[in-house]
């Protein structure tokens, strides 16, 4: 029985990991490294351009949305912008030292700004937070070339 499961896996893991599988996987890399940016500033647009309206209409309301949140969201979009455009000019290092930069920022502000208490439990939810930032970085630093592997793509739909 184990040797008729071992063989089954075999059969089932030979594409993935063989030698010609590996272009493929680095196209999927490459994508992800474009599309991690890109889902990252679209789920913080809409809360980002909502908080600065009111903040625009109202002004800073104590407990509820202080200039600081609005500088820190806008920030946010402007960096994931501008990684955007950096790895789309081919320039992954810069996105990559960006997104790094403010992945650390954004975690040592959360870390410093909070009441933890240091304990696994209530460091666990801050950790989850930080965690698409963190896979973006790695992605950036990793993917080399990521917009080549959405043309590559492209290439092949059509």
């Amino acid at each position: 029985m184990a040797d008729l499961i071992g063989e089954a896996a075999a059969i089932r893991l030979r594409r993935p990991i063989s030698p010609q599988s590996w272009m493929w996987w680095r196209d999927a890399a490459r994508v992800a490294a474009v599309l991690g940016p890109l889902v990252l500033l679209i789920q913080q647009f809409p809360a980002a351009v909502r908080d600065i309206g009111m903040y625009v209409q109202r002004g800073p309301e104590p407990g509820v949305l202080s200039t600081g949140d609005v500088v820190e969201q806008t920030l946010r979009l402007l960096v994931y912008v501008a990684v955007m455009v950096l790895v789309w000019h081919d320039h992954r290092w810069i996105a990559a030292g960006l997104a790094w930069a403010w992945t650390t920022w954004f975690g040592a502000d959360m870390i410093i700004s909070s009441s933890y208490s240091w304990r696994f439990s209530e460091l666990l939810p801050l950790g989850l937070l930080l965690l698409p930032y963190v896979a973006v970085a790695v992605l950036l630093t990793g993917a080399t070339r990521p917009q080549l592997g959405v043309q590559r793509v492209a290439a092949a739909e059509s």
